[in-house]
């Protein structure tokens, strides 16, 4: 808002400024000409001169009357600003750009650099540099940096002096009193040689940071400054910092291009020769192997999106190339017929990209509901992460560590928590993500379309032993797995139902909702309690699913059922996440039999 104001002034101030200098064309008084404005704006400029040395002996005056010479200054790097105090508009805003600037640099001035600002009126004095001064420290807000701040004035001759050694072209308007004059900053070594120049009334302030450094020869500034130094080198055209090693960036860009193009075309023909439908096959062998019902159709969407985004890009890239050599400067190109209504034009590169973007939405949309509603039929597997590793229990007890068996063809529901910070199930051959939360159950599910053995990633950052949180997916055939599952039967005290069944006793949960979770009166009854709808008091209702059962045993008062009170005790501190697991499959099998 700041910026927008002061442009809407700046604005102003040109429109003010035009009124008031236009009738010298035409005017004159008492028969000798006014100046010609256009003329005075064609001495108007800044002439760089890099390298060139400023006069240490020109006399000047600071804000307290003393007199000083420039080479007083010449002991640290300077920012040299020629303007004038009672500029009505470009002058505040080139000190003020600066002082914006300069709050930003971490350099002091007065320790590390200077800022000399001379005025280009001979008629200024000491008491308006001053004032001027104690107006843009209260800007600057930095204690203890008024000594590296001068506000000079002086005589015509040395301002005339200065302004040529620095390039600096002004001129007198004398109708409306007032200075036409450039704006910029120059920068200047220790010694007086001229540095880089900064043009406008705006300079970023890491490049006014790094053109201290340089000037100072990097006897100030950081390591990275220095080595930034290296990349960069002053564009006098531009006045900021251009890189010096854009040409080779170009070079290496076009060599990357390349090789990629070649590795593109590699895995092409090496896909081709393996003559599969699968697009991870067929086209990037480099992604993980297609190993479930759904990741061919995420390679498909996603090798969409690629396809059309580099055909977008190709179009726009090749049109550029064209144009620009078919209307390049001296071409015989013809121009006599330009496009005056594009209409429809616009219609078309519309309604096209909208056509194209509403088939990827609903595409995008339809697989994302694939993915996240696991099907009715699905087996549920128990999954606990914590720091770093993951716990697996199947549906008849049987735990893994770091590993999970599953069979091909069968679909896998993952009910996942965590014991500490946040995970991420991560199965890239299934195209399988999904992050595992601390109090709170998740779901994910996902169906194994061959046998192999495939990574588990955790991706979410958990600690200091992060990268070791991995584990794999074994896929069996149905046969084997059946086999391997029954292998090692846990005894009957360990599976979830059974711990389940034995923590609901001796918990004393039977005392108040009744052995087969009838419910007793003033308990809520648990018979076909979850999957349906509960009633709250103070009105709404809650689906009764895992989260809610667990909230209800940790948390009773939380969402109290609808003619109860809130009578049961906490089980927090007193339950971990596998004993909570094997409760919620105990009241799961209260509404019916136990799959």
């Amino acid at each position: 808002m700041k910026t927008l104001f002061r442009n809407f002034f700046l604005t102003l101030a040109a429109i003010a400024w035009t009124g008031t200098a236009a009738p010298v064309h035409a005017q004159s008084t008492g028969g000798n000409p006014e100046p010609n404005l256009g003329a005075l704006f064609q001495e108007v400029g800044f002439e760089q001169k890099l390298g060139a040395s400023i006069p240490a002996q020109l006399q000047f005056r600071d804000e307290a009357g003393k007199d000083v010479a420039l080479g007083d200054y010449w002991d640290k790097p300077t920012l040299l600003v020629l303007a004038y105090y009672g500029c009505p508009a470009l002058c505040t805003q080139v000190i003020d750009g600066l002082t914006e600037s300069l709050r930003q640099v971490a350099f002091d001035p007065g320790k590390e650099f200077h800022v000399v600002i001379v005025s280009i009126d001979p008629s200024e004095t000491p008491a308006l540099a001053a004032q001027k001064k104690a107006g843009t420290l209260a800007k600057y807000r930095r204690e203890d940096s008024a000594a590296g701040w001068h506000f000079l004035s002086g005589a015509e001759p040395e301002i005339r002096r200065l302004a040529s050694a620095v390039g600096f072209r002004y001129a007198y308007e004398p109708r409306s009193k007032q200075y036409i004059h450039p704006s910029g900053i120059v920068v200047l070594a220790p010694g007086g040689k001229i540095s880089q120049y900064f043009l406008g009334v705006r300079y970023p302030f890491r490049e006014l940071r790094l053109s201290l450094v340089a000037a100072s020869d990097r006897k100030i500034g950081s390591l990275v400054d220095s080595i930034l130094l290296f990349c960069y080198h002053y564009d006098p055209a531009a006045s900021p910092y251009g890189n010096f090693i854009q040409a080779l960036i170009r070079v290496a860009g076009l060599v990357s291009v390349l090789a990629l193009g070649g590795l593109l075309f590699f895995l092409f023909r090496r896909g081709k020769e393996k003559k599969s439908l699968e697009l991870s096959a067929f086209v990037f062998p480099l992604l993980p192997p297609s190993a479930s019902t759904v990741s061919g159709k995420v390679d498909w969407l996603m090798g969409a999106l690629l396809a059309i985004s580099l055909l977008v890009l190709g179009g726009i890239f090749f049109t550029i190339v064209y144009f620009a050599i078919k209307y390049r400067k001296g071409s015989r190109a013809d121009r006599s017929r330009p496009i005056t209504n594009p209409r429809k034009y616009e219609i078309t590169w519309t309604l096209i990209p909208l056509l194209i973007f509403m088939v990827l939405f609903f595409w995008g949309a339809r697989l994302f509901y694939t993915m996240n509603v696991s099907p009715s039929d699905a087996a549920t597997v128990y999954v606990v992460g914590k720091q770093w590793m993951w716990k697996f229990q199947h549906w008849n007890g049987r735990r893994e560590i770091g590993e999970l068996h599953v069979p091909v063809g069968r679909p896998i529901r993952l009910l996942m928590i965590s014991e500490d910070v946040i995970h991420s199930v991560f199965i890239p051959a299934f195209r399988v993500k999904h992050d595992v939360l601390p109090g709170r159950y998740v779901t994910t599910w996902f169906e194994a379309a061959k046998p192999g053995r495939y990574h588990l990633f955790c991706t979410q950052y958990c600690g200091t032993d992060h990268a070791r949180m991995t584990g794999s997916i074994v896929a069996m055939p149905t046969g084997d797995y059946e086999r391997w599952l029954s292998g090692k039967i846990p005894a009957a005290e360990n599976d979830p139902f059974s711990v389940g069944r034995e923590l609901f006793r001796s918990l004393g949960c039977a005392s108040c909702h009744g052995a087969k979770g009838e419910g007793l009166p003033g308990a809520p009854p648990l018979q076909g309690l979850y999957g349906r709808r509960v009633t709250l008091q103070g009105g709404g209702s809650v689906l009764a699913d895992e989260n809610y059962l667990r909230e209800s045993i940790l948390d009773p008062e939380a969402k109290i059922p609808s003619g109860f009170q809130a009578l049961m005790p906490s089980f927090r501190g007193r339950l971990d996440e596998e004993q909570i697991l094997a409760l919620l499959n105990y009241l799961q099998s209260l509404q019916g039999p136990k799959k």
